[in-house]
């Protein structure tokens, strides 16, 4: 064999070795692991706003932050006129048996907690509210904090 034969063979000249370059294997684990910290790392910064942000040891009682458009206010003289909120879809929300099942958007009934003034709301308003979810407990659901949403 000559020796530019050789050259080429083992990638060095002059019987100087080549400097070790990774293999294409370890290349791809590289790249995999990069992609997958970058991925995680954007889920967590790009999380929804209706993202629970509260949890007991149990996981049976959730917080959800949803946006939604007042359809009736509750009248304190008609019990059948409740809180009716077009809510939008809460990706987070966990159900009964605590897995994360998301709910879509909907008009819901929603009891407001008793500390919750409704007076300066009416239907047709875009509104932020706080959604207390607790399985264990009547009501299951409370708007325990409401306000405007600026257009």
């Amino acid at each position: 064999m000559n020796r530019t034969m050789m050259q080429a063979e083992n990638g060095s000249s002059l019987g100087q070795p080549r400097p070790a370059q990774p293999r294409l294997g370890q290349l791809a684990t590289r790249c995999s692991l990069v992609v997958t910290a970058v991925l995680m790392i954007l889920t967590i910064a790009c999380s929804s706003e209706s993202k629970p942000d509260e949890t007991t040891d149990d996981g049976q009682v959730h917080t959800y932050i949803v946006r939604g458009v007042i359809r009736q206010l509750p009248d304190p003289g008609d019990p059948s006129k409740q809180l009716l909120i077009l809510h939008e879809a809460i990706p987070d929300w966990v159900n009964d048996e605590g897995y994360e099942t998301g709910m879509p958007g909907m008009t819901m009934p929603f009891p407001p907690a008793p500390d919750v003034d409704l007076s300066s709301f009416s239907p047709g308003d875009r509104v932020r509210f706080t959604l207390r979810l607790n399985w264990e407990t009547a009501p299951r659901l409370q708007v325990t904090r409401i306000e405007h949403l600026q257009d």
